[in-house]
């Protein structure tokens, strides 16, 4: 009887070993389950750090990028610009071109015409005054008179035509003198010679009886004198246009 009671009593410890193991077993598989899903968590969590670092770093380069190339934008004059910016220094060429030439000739215009007006006026017996809208029609005779000497232009046109757009040339009375002579040439001329050299032009138009009779026409109220000065060899050549108006 004892040794079926001490049976029972080892099976029942086996039996409570048994089922103490299999929880036990249970439970370290519960661990190993939750150590597994915890290392899963972590790695995820890891990726997604990993992947927002390096979507930020991204995005910090695009963002570089595009710093970089506003800058590179902002820095870079655009064509306008550059066309806004090299156009002074051409006109700025373009000017020094002109003030050599001037100088090269220094010649004083503005007293040629004075000296002019005073002499027309002087054998006139009523006196024209300075038109400046003549200026002009006779700087543009002056110029064609130095390639073609005829009151006809070079186009084959009259002379006249340069007035259209200041005179009706059908009923306003009008007329043209042509002088021209040639100096030796120099650097620079002093005020007495510019006079001498209009005085020479002028007594040369005194002595043609149809430029006297222009330049005394009583019917004639405005004047103006286009210049144009050609530089030839060791010459310079001065060609002068007279245009009356009423």
């Amino acid at each position: 009887m004892k040794t079926y009671i001490t049976i029972i009593t080892l099976s029942f410890i086996v039996c409570y070993l048994e089922i103490t193991n299999i929880h036990i077993e249970a439970i370290v598989q519960k661990n190993i389950i939750l150590q597994q899903e915890t290392i899963s968590k972590k790695i995820s969590q890891k990726e997604l750090n990993h992947n927002t670092q390096k979507k930020t770093i991204q995005s910090h380069d695009t963002r570089q990028k595009i710093i970089q190339k506003q800058k590179k934008i902002d820095s870079t004059p655009s064509n306008s610009q550059e066309k806004v910016s090299d156009q002074p220094q051409k006109n700025k060429e373009s000017d020094n071109k002109q003030q050599t030439l001037k100088k090269t000739h220094s010649i004083n215009e503005t007293l040629i015409r004075s000296q002019f007006l005073q002499l027309i006026n002087t054998t006139r017996v009523t006196p024209v005054s300075l038109y400046k809208p003549l200026l002009k029609s006779t700087t543009l005779r002056a110029q064609e008179a130095s390639i073609q000497w005829s009151h006809t232009r070079p186009n084959g046109t009259k002379w006249n035509t340069t007035l259209k757009n200041i005179i009706n040339i059908q009923s306003t009375p009008h007329g043209e003198n042509l002088a021209q002579t040639q100096v030796n040439y120099k650097s620079d001329y002093t005020d007495n010679e510019i006079i001498q050299i209009v005085n020479n032009l002028h007594q040369g138009l005194l002595k043609s009886p149809t430029h006297y009779a222009v330049m005394t026409n009583k019917n004639y109220k405005k004047v103006n004198i286009g210049i144009y000065i050609e530089k030839k060899d060791n010459y310079l050549f001065i060609t002068i246009a007279q245009h009356y108006i009423s």
